[in-house]
């Protein structure tokens, strides 16, 4: 990213006050935050500093001047969002189902195929110009998706009985693609979408839990009977609509096994401890929070960020 293209909250080399500064800003997207922090500044899971930027949206402005007042009713608690981790453990056509869901959330409309088993998609995504046919798969980390699973969708028939065939096909999985799997992909221009797009959809559709449930339970009567379900959900902001969410997503994902390798060094996130000893300093905020000296020190780093600007 150019110079030019930067966002005027970033500051380079400072990711304390380009946190404080676009981490409170409400028409600053949770991704676009994060996606600039994993391409310019940080060097740590995805997930590590998501769980950073949306700690720090949570804070009140300034912990100091938040006046004191006698403890009322407690408010409810509000409903997780669903992830990817949630994601790998749905069956297939559950899954189908709520990724149709959140990507007809962008634009267009969608169709799952739950009873046409001789099709080798089960997803079709129709755009404004484009459909979009995709095989969907879930499953737990480090179990990604073979060349045989690829070749399935290569030999098999992708397109809706009595429909045209679709522009693009492509397989969502949520834990990866093995090396040979992407080459037999590639070969025959399937695109292939991981965990990063899936982050990526899932953080804009903020779809809850109590949303999942009301889906899965309408899982066999089609997607006719869902519009119920799908009209309680937030209408995305527009700065968000208008990008592709099949576009490329600013992270490493593809490796043989499917997985993100790990991370260097960081200027926030201290790099593993010493493997020869295996010392955690107190306080010190590592790349994995496993390392973390001491259970205090994210929540100390996180009320440094939610503080005034100095």
């Amino acid at each position: 990213m150019s110079g030019a293209d930067l966002p005027q909250w970033y500051t380079r080399g400072n990711v304390t006050k380009t946190i404080r500064t676009a981490g409170r800003t409400s028409d600053v997207a949770t991704r676009d935050l994060v996606d600039l922090l994993v391409d310019e500044e940080l060097d740590a899971p995805r997930e590590r500093i998501r769980t950073l930027v949306e700690s720090v949206r949570e804070r009140p402005i300034s912990q100091s001047d938040t006046p004191t007042c006698d403890v009322g009713e407690l408010r409810p608690l509000e409903s997780r969002f669903v992830d990817t981790t949630d994601a790998a453990y749905l069956g297939r056509h559950d899954l189908a189902l709520v990724l149709g869901v959140v990507l007809s959330q962008y634009d267009g409309s969608f169709q799952t195929l739950i009873d046409e088993d001789h099709v080798a998609v089960d997803l079709f995504w129709n755009r404004q110009h484009t459909t979009i046919a995709l095989r969907t798969i879930g499953r737990p980390p480090r179990t990604p998706v073979t060349e045989k699973e690829v070749q399935e969708v290569v030999n098999g028939e992708i397109s809706r009985p009595g429909g045209r065939a679709p522009s693009t096909v492509g397989i969502v999985s949520t834990a990866g693609f093995t090396e040979r799997g992407r080459d037999l992909a590639e070969e025959n221009d399937i695109e292939l979408y991981g965990s990063a797009h899936l982050d990526r959809w899932f953080e804009d559709a903020h779809l809850t839990e109590d949303i999942l449930g009301r889906l899965l339970e309408k899982t066999e009567e089609g997607t006719e009977d869902i519009a119920s379900v799908v009209a309680d959900l937030p209408e995305l902001p527009e700065q968000i609509r208008t990008k592709d969410p099949l576009g490329t997503v600013g992270t490493t994902e593809w490796t043989s096994e499917g997985e993100v390798p790990d991370p260097p060094e960081s200027p926030v996130f201290a790099p593993t401890p010493n493997s020869e000893s295996g010392t955690r300093e107190k306080g010190i905020l590592y790349a994995d929070p496993d390392d973390d000296g001491d259970y205090q020190c994210f929540e100390q780093f996180i009320d440094k960020l939610s503080g005034e600007d100095e």
